[in-house]
């Protein structure tokens, strides 16, 4: 497998206890304030929406970078907490401008800046998040 070929990728931590959302949420925040990830955002959208309770979205300065921070996220998460949480990865192929992390009830969104400003999530969850 190249470089170049690095598939999707998924991630099932199985056990027998559930991990509050606000537990993990705080560890995502962490790792990507400790990643360098620029102008993050979160919408708290429970009961707004059935995808996930939070939305987080973030600035990478690279395709690289915003590869590292989600291995990095998913790396973490495996070694410290052993509850089921399944990890879906995607956007991770030759080199790419917007990384999704699903953690269940947490949606991150890695970009780079051009195509942060491309796909304006910001404005969507804004607007979900204020009615």
């Amino acid at each position: 497998m190249t470089k170049e070929s690095t598939p999707d990728f998924n991630i099932a931590i199985t056990g027998s206890f559930e991990i509050e959302v606000q537990t993990l949420l705080d560890l995502v925040v962490r790792n990507l304030d400790d990643s360098k990830i620029e102008d993050v955002k979160s919408f708290h959208l429970t009961h707004r929406s059935d995808l996930a309770s939070y939305v987080l979205v973030g600035t990478g300065n690279s395709a690289r970078h915003i590869v590292a921070t989600a291995e990095k996220i998913s790396d973490k998460i495996k070694s410290e907490y052993p509850y089921e949480i399944t990890i879906n990865i995607e956007g991770t192929s030759k080199n790419p401008q917007w990384i999704l992390i699903d953690l269940q009830d947490i949606m991150i969104h890695l970009f780079i800046q051009e195509a942060r400003e491309k796909y304006n999530l910001d404005a969507i969850y804004d607007k979900n998040h204020n009615n």
